[in-house]
């Protein structure tokens, strides 16, 4: 079966004045997760037959560090300037120029064509996808030409836990109290 690992590139710096949006590095915030969640799929014996990404930057360095953590040769990473700024149909037109023989691909882009993607193949919606966030979509498709024909199923989203715990924060939703343990704390 057919995998499709839809990635937002990892936090994007913006501590620079005079550069273009094209430009942007990473953080070093967003090195970090993008390694932590190149090493979760690793546990998870996932690894990429081919890796497509934006060539701005951030993308690029996002998918460079999940190249090496996943054993991937930075050398067949496909670089597709349609990624940068795409509309849904854009990335469907990449995605199905896919030979049949790979079964797993690696999307790395922007927002907010990576959620739109998302939801466009899946039987059920998505919040945005966050940096360096993952939605594994299993494909119900033998072909990638038929990539946007049905609707898919969600196999899991990954994201950075700094994220899960900022977006609890916010929501006021995690209360800590210091006369309580770490063991007490609501279990995410």
């Amino acid at each position: 079966m057919k995998e499709l690992y839809i990635i937002r590139h990892a936090k994007a710096s913006e501590d620079y004045i005079n550069i273009q949006d094209f430009d942007r590095p990473l953080k070093s915030r967003g090195i970090l997760h993008a390694h932590e969640l190149s090493r979760n799929l690793k546990e998870k014996n996932v690894m990429p037959h081919l890796i497509i990404a934006s060539p701005a930057a951030r993308a690029l360095q996002t998918a460079h560090i999940f190249a090496l953590n996943l054993d991937y040769p930075l050398e067949k990473i496909q670089l597709s300037k349609v990624v940068y700024e795409a509309y849904v149909e854009n990335l469907l037109n990449v995605l199905e120029a896919v030979s049949d023989e790979i079964q797993k691909v690696f999307l790395v882009g922007h927002n907010p064509s990576v959620t739109n993607l998302a939801n466009y193949l899946l039987d059920s919606h998505t919040n945005e996808i966050v940096t360096c966030g993952i939605v594994c979509i299993k494909l119900n498709v033998d072909s990638w030409k038929n990539l946007g024909q049905n609707k898919h199923q969600l196999n899991y989203f990954m994201f950075p836990l700094k994220k899960v715990i900022d977006k609890i924060n916010e929501e006021k939703l995690l209360i800590v109290s210091t006369d309580k343990s770490i063991d007490d704390a609501p279990k995410i």
